[in-house]
């Protein structure tokens, strides 16, 4: 028998020697013949969870943690969409305000 024990959060000990436990211990813990099957998903890591009162036993899936080089590539990624952006908004109002002047010239031009 696999035995696994109720941390904080729910989160599973496991004990494959059941011959290591004294009798007080089994009592505490849930006795399972095996696991359940874990998915595998991809980006996604797999934590083994238990609940003593009700003696579920089951996995959890939380998002890999990305490198610090992979965050440092979304930042970077990120700025550059931001100035081209940026850069787009500029050369429109830059455009209306040379729009404007030549209106304005114009109007002046043509009062005198």
């Amino acid at each position: 028998m696999i035995y696994l024990f109720e941390n904080p959060e729910n989160y599973a000990s496991i004990v494959y020697d059941e011959t290591s436990l004294t009798e007080e211990h089994k009592a505490k813990g849930i006795a399972v013949v095996m696991l359940p099957e874990k998915d595998v998903l991809e980006g996604k890591m797999a934590t083994l969870k238990c609940r003593k009162s009700t003696g579920e036993v089951w996995w959890e899936y939380e998002d890999i943690p990305k490198a610090p080089e992979e965050i440092q590539q979304q930042k970077i990624q990120e700025l550059e969409n931001a100035l081209l952006e940026m850069s787009t908004l500029q050369a429109i109002k830059d455009a209306e305000n040379e729009q404007a002047i030549m209106e304005l010239t114009n109007l002046i031009g043509g009062m005198m």
